[in-house]
Order: structure tokens, then C-alpha cells, then sequence
């Protein structure tokens, strides 16, 4: 058995790859306007890259009807959801952790 790259998963992860970036810079978009009263650097996460999603349902089904595993994209599916509500728990926390720390600023502030 000879291995060798597939063009079917270069397409389904390049095409993911760019609605992701997309939508990072989108964020990042967002972000700075919302930070306008505030410091930019406190708007700007700088941890590092944040995670992301690199399959969507429909470059899920694509993959499983090309390797003809119709089992394939409820298994793809499954994953794609429970990543998407992992990623949502840690979106809210984080957004919980910076209206905490305008609110320690704010408070520090007026002392």
C-alpha cells in the first residue's frame, strides 16, 4: 500500500483554513472597535493563536462521500459539535475573564 497526499483533504482543510482566517480577523475587527475606549492591548488577545475550527459539516461530507464512508460524516458531524460547544465554553470564559478584569481596572482606578 502506497501512501500518498490526498488532494480531497488539501481542498476540504485549505478551504476551512481560509473561512477560519477569515473569521479570526473578523473577530480581531471586532475587538478593536469595542476596544475604542480602551487600551488596545487589553482588546488584543496575545496569548497566542486561538483555536479553531478546521472542518466545517460540509467539508465533513464531502470527505465521506469521497472515501464513500457514508458512516464517515455522522462520525465527522459529531465531532465538528462537540469542538464547536468546547470552543463556545472557552469563548464565554474568556469574555467572562476580560469584563472582570475592566471591572478590577475600573474599580482600581477610582481609588
Amino acid at each position: 500500500m502506497r501512501i500518498s497526499p490526498s488532494r480531497l483533504l488539501d481542498t476540504a482543510y485549505s478551504a476551512a483554513t481560509i473561512a477560519t482566517s477569515i473569521a479570526k480577523l473578523e473577530k480581531e475587527f471586532e475587538d478593536i472597535k469595542r476596544s475604542a475606549d480602551n487600551d488596545y492591548i487589553d482588546a488584543v488577545d496575545l496569548s497566542g493563536p486561538a483555536e479553531s475550527m478546521l472542518l466545517s459539516q460540509s467539508s465533513g461530507k464531502l470527505i465521506a462521500e469521497s472515501l464513500e464512508i457514508p458512516e464517515l460524516a455522522v462520525e465527522i458531524e459529531r465531532a465538528i459539535a462537540q469542538i464547536e460547544k468546547t470552543l463556545k465554553a472557552e469563548k464565554l470564559e474568556e469574555q467572562e475573564k476580560r469584563q472582570q478584569r475592566a471591572v478590577e481596572k475600573e474599580v482600581g482606578s477610582k481609588k
